[in-house]
């Protein structure tokens, strides 16, 4: 096969081919007539009334819109006709940006200014560089098929990288009543059951992970910083944020009424969320690891 190198369509472009015609103040003004002018060579492309199919749905949002899709040079040639309206201004929205690559660089130490200056602050020990980055193209390369050597999977993949051996695990198909759109599944599930929990899920364990970095989500981690851990009783935090955490430097919260009320209410959702709406069997709430997202 013989592939053309093409170009992406330009933001107005993008815009125009996807919009709707009441969504045509997003465009600049320039543009309108060719969604609202019944004179328009392209006011096909925005039907006031179309069909939709529900496919199982309750809600029309949820339907899926039975429009044809647009004539990609229709479109085109209909916008070149009004592209000398723009202003300056306009024109230099729709061009094409870089693609840009920042790199650490320990080296580097500088302060690199706000971009909303009153609302985000300068960034201060700034190690970080900025280049223009140029996708690597295949010509003159063949097509590796495959894996490459040294690709790291389930438990040593990337953090982020979705895997279910992160955590020991089994699975069993069965009916179980995953909520799928609203409603429990009449069919059986893939269930996944977490095992060894009572070994890394106690208030004990967690406690030692309080001002250390983990990673939560699972199974698509994503890395953070324990900055409390609760029970039903108690909240436990650092005594010194800035000390390890050791039993002399832990302090104990006690809750009161309200609070383990509203514990036990949030244990058993968390629960019933990763049972019902997840298929994944985490055994009772018996801790909470409370974070700061690091990414």
């Amino acid at each position: 096969m013989d592939f053309k190198l093409g170009q992406p369509f330009r933001p107005y472009q993008q815009l125009m081919g996807v919009l709707p015609d009441r969504s045509k103040t997003i465009v600049p003004d320039v543009y309108h007539p060719l969604m609202t002018s019944p004179d328009s060579p392209i006011i096909d492309f925005y039907p006031r009334d179309f069909d939709l199919d529900m496919n199982g749905k309750k809600m029309e949002w949820e339907a899926v819109v039975k429009i044809p899709f647009i004539d990609e040079q229709r479109l085109l040639s209909a916008m070149a006709t009004r592209d000398h309206l723009l202003t300056d201004a306009q024109r230099a929205r729709n061009e094409f940006g870089v693609s840009l690559k920042f790199t650490y660089a320990a080296e580097m130490n500088y302060t690199y200014p706000s971009s909303l200056p009153g609302v985000f602050p300068d960034i201060p020990n700034c190690k970080c560089v900025e280049n223009i980055f140029e996708l690597p193209t295949m010509e003159g390369l063949d097509v590796y098929i495959g894996l490459v050597e040294g690709v790291k999977l389930g438990e040593d993949a990337l953090a982020g990288f979705p895997s279910l051996r992160t955590l020991p695990t089994t699975g069993t198909l069965g009916f179980h009543g995953v909520n799928v759109f609203q409603q429990e599944s009449r069919n059986e599930s893939m269930v996944v059951t977490l095992m060894n929990v009572e070994e890394t899920s106690s208030i004990e364990h967690a406690k030692l992970k309080l001002g250390k970095a983990i990673h939560v989500g699972y199974p698509f981690l994503h890395e953070a910083k324990v900055v409390k851990v609760s029970d039903e009783l108690f909240d436990y935090v650092l005594t010194n944020p800035n000390a390890e955490a050791t039993p002399n430097n832990i302090e104990a919260i006690p809750h009161g009424a309200p609070e383990i009320s509203n514990w036990k209410k949030k244990a058993s959702r968390i629960e019933n969320v990763y049972s019902k709406r997840l298929g994944v069997i985490i055994s009772d709430v018996e801790a909470m690891v409370h974070v700061e997202m690091l990414v």
